[in-house]
């Protein structure tokens, strides 16, 4: 019977101390004193990227991944079609991208104006288009491509079109 009870205890503190360590390690993760990659492209997602400036030449869209910028954080932006400007949040998922267009245009009951699918590299996300959700370009682009700048070089060198 002491045999008995002697290993309860074992399984008990065993449990405790596993207990502990999961909860240390948890505070840890939050607070990113350690890195976790708990998603697939952790540090090549545009979001994850200060300072730097995404582009698209065709269709002419842009947005700004300002410093210290949180995951949960919209990006802003700025769409040209038919030589209007229209200012643009950009929000992203694990694999997705959503645009919204901030004009009475382009308004939806989401807010979502072009969403899609994306395949991320170091220099560039691909967008491969939701055709059935794009009321901007209406399945003209089946891909956008933005390609990655830095932020201050463009912003000293090549200024945003005014």
């Amino acid at each position: 019977m002491k045999e008995n009870t002697r290993s309860n205890k074992k399984i008990i503190l065993l449990v405790i101390i596993a207990v502990l360590i999961y909860v240390i390690l948890f505070i840890l993760a939050y607070n990113r004193w350690i890195p976790v990659n708990a998603y697939p492209y952790y540090d090549i997602r545009p979001e994850n990227q200060d300072n730097t400036i995404w582009r698209s030449e065709d269709p002419d869209i842009y947005f700004i991944v300002p410093p210290e910028t949180s995951e949960e954080d919209d990006l802003l932006g700025e769409l040209v079609l038919d030589g209007e400007k229209y200012e643009i949040g950009i929000s992203m998922g694990i694999e997705k991208m959503k645009i919204s267009v901030f004009d009475d245009k382009y308004k939806t009951e989401n807010g979502i104006a072009i969403k899609g699918k994306c395949t991320f590299k170091k220099d560039r996300v691909i967008v491969k288009v939701d055709k059935e959700s794009d009321i901007v370009f209406n399945g003209k682009y089946s891909e956008i491509t933005f390609y990655k700048s830095d932020y201050e070089e463009v912003k000293n060198n090549a200024p945003l079109q005014e």
